[in-house]
């Protein structure tokens, strides 16, 4: 199966970057990406946000190669890190994070707060 390839496209002022996944001209996954900055750090980074491929097409190699995007998206912007965060049931993707070389973090927690 061959793949065009990966769009990017910034959103807005360049808040926020994604990779859309494409078979034969239909979209078939992407990765979300927002642009932030880290006043610990000193440094920017990238929130991986949302990561979607198609039931139809997973097991295929596509996630591997968004997120390969995002990790040159990260270094040409002379970020420090790209962060992400996956429920704690999905095993899937967690196993993918890892063997790409994500650490899973056990000295922060995460909190949210819903304002709506």
């Amino acid at each position: 199966m061959k793949y065009r390839d990966y769009l990017k496209e910034r959103l807005g002022n360049g808040e926020a970057t994604v990779f859309i996944a494409y078979s034969d001209n239909e979209p078939v996954g992407f990765v979300l990406n927002y642009h932030t900055f880290s006043s610990v750090s000193l440094a920017r980074v990238i929130v991986l946000n949302d990561l979607f491929i198609c039931a139809s097409h997973r097991q295929q190699g596509i996630a591997n190669k968004l997120i390969g995007n995002v990790i040159e998206l990260a270094k040409c912007t002379n970020s420090a890190r790209i962060d992400l965060g996956t429920a704690i049931d999905n095993y899937t993707a967690q196993a993918l994070y890892e063997k790409i070389g994500f650490i899973k973090d056990t000295e922060y927690f995460s909190y949210s707060l819903s304002v709506a």
